[in-house]
């Protein structure tokens, strides 16, 4: 965070106070998106980890109690049981996918837009001949 910061404020010195509100909000953006994103998906794992558990704990109930599963004539009762489990599971999985996808797609637009803005503004300073574009830098 540190060096976006600094690399928002020299922009701001040397290429004055449109880069740095551009290099400004870039940076916030960046910041604020994981932030807003991880949190949730924390609950989202949390609740497919439970889930798991239970999966597991039911499908080693079952195999443990084999005989008694077979005596009583319970195997509906047990695979319906798993089954819930596994799309609870499933359900927290699709949301942990989701919003990671969200996250990727979401720093991939802020980073998208904030370069061509910055691209934009460098071409603006280049026309008005406040930069100069030369081969050897």
């Amino acid at each position: 965070m540190e060096v976006w910061l600094g690399l928002c404020g020299g922009d701001g010195y040397y290429d004055g106070a449109v880069h740095l509100v551009h290099g400004s909000d870039y940076c916030l953006a960046v910041s604020w998106t994981p932030w807003n994103v991880l949190t949730p998906r924390t609950q989202f794992r949390k609740q497919a980890n439970a889930a798991d558990n239970k999966g597991a704990t039911v499908a080693v109930d079952s195999l443990i109690n084999y005989e008694a599963v077979k005596a009583f004539n319970n195997e509906k009762y047990e695979i319906k049981q798993y089954d819930a489990t596994l799309k609870t599971y499933e359900k927290a999985s699709i949301k942990i996918a989701t919003s990671l996808a969200f996250l990727n797609s979401g720093q991939n637009f802020i980073f998208s837009s904030a370069l061509t803005m910055m691209m934009v503004l460098g071409a603006q300073g280049i026309i008005k001949g406040e930069y100069e574009c030369t081969a050897d830098g």
